[in-house]
């Protein structure tokens, strides 16, 4: 099955490569286009339409803009779909500017702003990141990023919620594929606002939960958790994965944490993870697993970087992951696929393990 889920991709990218650039020129100018995704972002453009479409000059009086200069980054944005222009100048939305939607799940819109704002600013440093090894926010920021979201607490609430978006539009998926239903306790370690575990407790209602994070994200996992019903079994804990993680259960999850770091501190998670584990228990690791092979998983591959530019960490094949394992006293088991490129669920148990 594992085989015939590689071939299927290999397929799938060589049939539909992604987007198509006849030359470096059209590769070069393509940052334009999401700058100008970032700006109508910024300034909740597809919030305006939500009541039906709007001129430009509504949209400028409503968002304080320049109306000459907004309708040239509409009209350059319409030509590629993400927003269409009527016979009347009237903007209307389509599939994708419905992503920029502030409350749709999956929205995009956080994640614009973060890309076009803090990340813009690491990617001027990417050449001399990459000459240096360091990371290319730390040298334009000058302070790590979880730093930076700690100081700045307007750019760190955007964050949370580009994170959390993601995992929303996520969880259906990874609790459909991840086989939940043998656990009693799941602990999400850097589970944000507690997306992930909170729908897993909705499809299996045996379980109990922990979501794990920072002090400053985890007040809104509390929240979210009583809003969904789920107090009763379910707790916020506050706390530091490269410090310590909560014991007692049979299954941790480590969903997109790994990938923002260096691999030592990837491996310190995996550690404090290892020691909060008995005998028994599972960890599932969710995260892209990326194919060595050139020509496949474009899109993972630029993730990498953008990884490496702005946290120092990046994406991992099996085998790096298998070493990490390894290294930390755990031993993958099984590879499940999702239906999301990115969200591959590798599941380790301790290795002195032999029952699994």
């Amino acid at each position: 099955m594992q085989f015939l889920r590689r071939l299927m991709t290999r397929v799938t990218d060589w049939l539909w490569p992604g987007p198509w650039y006849p030359n470096i020129f059209w590769m070069l100018h393509s940052i334009w286009l999401a700058r100008c995704v970032y700006i109508v972002a910024a300034l909740g453009i597809a919030d305006y339409l939500t009541d039906g479409p709007k001129t430009c000059a509504e949209l400028a009086r409503l968002t304080n803009c320049h109306e000459k200069s907004l309708y040239r980054v509409l009209r350059a944005l319409a030509s590629f779909r993400v927003f269409s222009e009527d016979r009347r100048g009237r903007f209307h939305l389509t599939r994708l500017s419905r992503q920029l939607l502030s409350n749709v799940e999956g929205s995009m819109r956080y994640w614009a702003i973060k890309m076009g704002e803090e990340g813009w600013l690491a990617t001027t440093a990417a050449l001399e990141s990459v000459k240096t090894g360091e990371s290319g926010f730390k040298l334009v920021h000058g302070q790590s990023s979880w730093e930076y979201y700690t100081s700045h607490p307007e750019a760190g609430a955007n964050f949370i919620k580009a994170m959390s978006a993601f995992t929303e539009w996520q969880s259906r998926s990874i609790v459909a594929a991840g086989d939940f239903g043998r656990f009693r306790k799941v602990v999400d370690v850097g589970g944000g606002r507690g997306a992930l575990v909170i729908e897993i407790l909705r499809q299996h209602p045996q379980l109990h939960g922990v979501v794990f994070d920072l002090p400053e994200t985890i007040a809104e996992a509390a929240k979210l958790i009583v809003a969904a019903g789920l107090q009763d079994r379910c707790e916020a804990v506050a706390g530091s994965f490269l410090e310590a993680v909560p014991g007692g259960a049979d299954l941790y999850i480590s969903k997109h944490s790994l990938r923002d770091w260096n691999d030592e501190n990837a491996q310190q998670i995996l550690r404090c993870i290892r020691e909060a584990m008995d005998e028994h228990a599972t960890l599932m690791v969710i995260d892209a697993v990326v194919q060595p092979e050139n020509g496949t998983d474009r899109l993972v591959k630029l993730l990498d970087v953008e990884l490496m530019i702005e946290e120092g960490g990046g994406m991992r094949t099996q085998e790096e992951f298998e070493a990490f394992f390894k290294r930390v006293g755990l031993r993958l088991v099984r590879m499940r696929h999702t239906d999301i490129r990115d969200a591959v669920i590798l599941e380790a148990v301790r290795s002195d393990n032999q029952s699994a």
